[in-house]
């Protein structure tokens, strides 16, 4: 299932900036889709998602100013979150 998710929602590790967001938020400026990241819920934090696959099409959308992103919702991966 894909869905919107407002970005404040989503937890994740540290991500350092990297050119391929650089290119990213280019590519996305010029009229690019991006991909859905893969996040699953949070058990306990109703509404909150934990990042599992998609760290740079993420922080290129943070970096951008948008409000919300595609995710599918991907319950069978696993991440530790700190």
């Amino acid at each position: 299932m894909i869905a919107e998710v407002h970005l404040g929602d989503i937890i994740h590790g540290k991500l350092p900036l990297n050119p391929k967001v650089l290119e990213l938020i280019s590519k996305v400026s010029q009229g690019y889709m991006l991909a859905p990241i893969h996040v699953r819920p949070v058990v306990g934090r109703k509404g909150k998602y934990v990042l599992l696959k998609g760290e740079y099409e993420y922080l290129a959308c943070k970096l951008m100013g948008m409000r919300t992103i595609s995710v599918r919702f991907s319950p069978k991966l696993s991440r530790k979150v700190h």
